[in-house]
C-alpha cells in the first residue's frame, strides 16, 4: 500500500504532467500558418500531412490526459494506486514510471 508521502509525490507528478499535456495539446491544435504560398501541390501535401500528424498526436495526448485526470480523481476517494480490474495495489515501481496507471502488472498482461 502507498504511504501518504508516496501519494503526495505521485499527485505532484500527475499535476505537473497534466499541465504539460494541456499546453502541448493547445500547441498542437493551434492553427498553423503555412504562409500565403499554397499554390504548389507538394507544399499542400506536406501541410496536410503535418496537420494530420498533429491531430493524431493531440488525440494520443488527450487519451493520456484523461488517464491522468482519472488518476487524480482517485486520490481524494482513496482509490489511487488500486487496480481497476482486480482491486489489488499497483506496484510502486509501475507508478513511478507511469503514475496514471490503472492496472496492476498481472491484469495488464491479460489485456
Amino acid at each position: 500500500m502507498l504511504s501518504e508521502t508516496d501519494i503526495k509525490k505521485f499527485e505532484a507528478q500527475l499535476l505537473k504532467d497534466e499541465a504539460r499535456l494541456e499546453e502541448e495539446i493547445v500547441r498542437l491544435e493551434a492553427p498553423t500558418d503555412f504562409g500565403d504560398e499554397t499554390d504548389h501541390g507538394e507544399e499542400e501535401s506536406d501541410e496536410d500531412e503535418e496537420l494530420e500528424n498533429n491531430s493524431g498526436a493531440a488525440s494520443a495526448l488527450k487519451n493520456r490526459l484523461a488517464d491522468i485526470q482519472t488518476a487524480l480523481a482517485k486520490i481524494p476517494a482513496k482509490k489511487y494506486g488500486i487496480c481497476d480490474n482486480c482491486g489489488k495495489a499497483i506496484d510502486k515501481e509501475v507508478l513511478k514510471v507511469a503514475p496514471e496507471s490503472r492496472l496492476c502488472q498481472s491484469c495488464k498482461k491479460k489485456v
